[in-house]
């Protein structure tokens, strides 16, 4: 049995802050009246910097900061894209994957990339 709230989840950026929050379930439906576990806040204070080069370790920051967010995001997707996958390799028997299960696995993880639809 799963406990955790089903997707989606969506992440916010505070560009004030440089936090992001990640937001699910009865937090999706309304900003002020939602249940406390559909609010993951991650204050990371990181900005990406433009007129900095790529290297800077700020931007470097940044950079892993949003998409340790986008793979937290995306971690339900995940979950019933790898449960189809291996229910349907069981139904197979081995003997190979629906594509089906492939491209829910493939939106996934493009999900968590922070690529949107773009599987």
């Amino acid at each position: 049995m799963s406990y955790f709230t089903k997707g989606p989840w969506e992440i916010e950026y505070d560009e004030e802050y440089g936090n992001h929050t990640i937001r699910m379930g009865t937090a999706l439906e309304s900003r002020g009246n939602f249940e406390p576990q559909h609010e993951i806040g991650y204050e990371h204070g990181c900005w990406f910097d433009e007129d900095e080069v790529e290297e800077y370790p700020g931007n470097r920051q940044a950079r892993e900061a949003k998409a340790n967010a986008l793979l937290i995001a995306s971690a339900p997707d995940m979950f019933e894209a790898l449960k189809l996958l291996i229910e349907n390799y069981k139904q197979n028997k081995g003997r190979g994957i629906g594509l089906g299960p492939l491209f829910k696995a493939k939106k996934a993880l493009a999900k968590a990339q922070g690529l949107g639809d773009k599987a």
